[in-house]
């Protein structure tokens, strides 16, 4: 059976590794205390939140759990952008590509590819240009969507010369705008990294709009961590709450978002022994 924690770990302590290389050094000690030279998955324990009251440790820049989430099978697509474009370049020539050619065998096996994008493309929101996408290409191809997230692949990562276009208008959101910059609609980009989701379409949508994040809860010091279990919160423990994922969604959406986080919860805990916690914010 191929080891998929030895996978996660691995992508886990480069990642880690690298920042402490290459981020300024006021940044150094909140990334000192989330490392905290703990592996990852140390605690079983879950918690929930949906009131966001306490202080979290955010850095977007993290993108170990996504990738802990497309090695479960949980989602076929994983789009990994850094603070800069040149930092995610960078990022993409010391850290990705020796990752997969040290794992050659097993990602082959894993079916598992990954591409810098490179051609001009954008989504609604934001420029893609620049960022990296990892996919499941098992997953993939028995996806329900199977052709509208081949077409969303190949949009993004297809040569500059050649992609594919829809035949009909209502097949994809991934079109050519005048100036030959590829357009990909968000709700084709939410399929592919399987966020459940929707950005509002209306202004009465935009006063509701909730922010949904998960987290990766991580003990401070796991000998005290270790000696408090059955405590679900480990009295007297200091945890480190990494942001792995964030959404946009409307309140019409949390009781499926929940069903998602739960599915997500569940299986990262069973393979790699991730804690995951929700937050659910108002963002009006």
């Amino acid at each position: 059976m191929l080891n998929l924690r030895e996978l996660y770990e691995g992508f886990w302590t480069v990642e880690q590794q690298w920042f402490q290389q290459h981020q300024p050094q006021s940044s150094l000690a909140v990334l000192e205390q989330q490392s905290n030279s703990i592996a990852p998955g140390t605690n079983t324990a879950v918690v929930e939140n949906t009131s966001a009251q306490e202080p979290m440790t955010e850095d977007c820049s993290f993108h170990y759990g996504e990738w802990a989430f497309l090695l479960a099978g949980l989602k076929p697509c994983l789009l990994i952008q850094l603070r800069t474009p040149d930092q995610t370049v960078l990022f993409f020539r010391e850290v990705l590509a020796p990752f997969f050619r040290q794992h050659e065998v097993t990602l082959h096996q894993l079916q598992i590819d990954y591409s810098l994008i490179t051609r001009p493309v954008r989504s609604p929101e934001m420029d893609l240009r620049g960022f990296i996408l990892v996919w499941n290409k098992d997953m993939v191809s028995r996806h329900p969507q199977r052709d509208r997230l081949l077409r969303g692949i190949d949009m993004l990562c297809g040569s500059h010369s050649s992609y594919s276009l829809p035949s009909a208008p209502n097949e994809s959101a991934a079109r050519v705008i005048a100036d030959r910059t590829a357009l990909i609609s968000e709700e084709d980009l939410a399929m592919m990294l399987d966020l459940p989701g929707r950005l509002p379409e209306t202004e009465s949508e935009i006063f509701k709009m909730v922010e949904v994040s998960y987290w990766h809860e991580r003990p401070q010091d796991l000998e005290t961590t270790q000696a408090s279990v059955g405590n679900e919160l480990g009295t007297g423990v200091q945890d480190h709450l990494t942001l792995l994922t964030a959404f946009a969604a409307q309140p019409d959406e949390i009781p499926n978002i929940r069903q998602h986080f739960t599915t997500y919860r569940d299986r990262v805990q069973e393979l790699f022994g991730i804690r995951l916690r929700i937050s659910v914010q108002s963002m009006a």
